[in-house]
């Protein structure tokens, strides 16, 4: 799956996004689970952060999954105090999400939504 990292001026990946119709909160629980220096996720059903659908812990430190204004078409996946100067390098979790193939009929809906199919490759 495509990811978009986002870098501090140290080109370290901070935080990320990745697009939300091609994972299920389900299965994103499920791969942040996987990940062995990550501990405590949880689905988030009410929290102060609008938007807010899972948290975690990586590393010692608080992050969180949001889906801006909830209605975004990615979901956010950063430091939950939102201060990403401070931040673990969040690549080998970034990793973890590329190698994540969505489903047949999710890739479907994407391609179809985003218009994707209509958009030429660069050579």
């Amino acid at each position: 799956m495509k990811t978009y990292p986002i870098k501090d001026e140290f080109r370290k990946s901070v935080a990320f996004e990745i697009d939300l119709i091609l994972i299920s909160i389900h299965d994103l629980i499920i791969i942040l689970n996987a990940n062995s220096l990550i501990n405590s996720v949880s689905k988030v059903k009410n929290s102060r952060i609008e938007g807010e659908r899972a948290g975690f812990n990586y590393k010692g430190k608080e992050y969180c999954v949001i889906e801006p204004f909830s209605d975004n078409s990615r979901y956010w996946i950063g430091p939950s105090d939102g201060v990403t100067n401070s931040s673990e390098d969040l690549t080998p979790l970034i990793a973890d999400f590329e190698v994540y193939k969505p489903s047949f009929l999710r890739q479907v809906i994407f391609q179809i939504l985003s218009l994707e199919f209509l958009k030429t490759k660069d050579k």
